[in-house]
């Protein structure tokens, strides 16, 4: 199953894209000026492998950003 997640916000600049998932503090600033650190992707990243999923973000600066979920329906 292949779920995708788009918004259209500030995107993420292709420097921070390559950090991610890489066990890193990452703080940035988002469409509201709000914080954020990437904890939530750690998370994120960590349930999908620990049930065979995957993630994956792409994403331009000033474009918004694309996540997408892959479980498998079947053993």
């Amino acid at each position: 199953m292949l779920v995708c997640i788009q918004d259209n916000g500030v995107g993420i600049p292709a420097h921070i894209l390559e950090r991610l998932f890489k066990n890193e503090n990452i703080t940035t600033r988002g469409t509201f000026n709000e914080k954020g650190t990437g904890i939530g992707l750690m998370v994120c990243k960590d349930f999908m492998i620990r049930n065979d999923g995957d993630i994956t973000v792409s994403s331009q600066e000033g474009q918004g950003a694309k996540f997408c979920l892959s479980l498998p329906t079947s053993k």
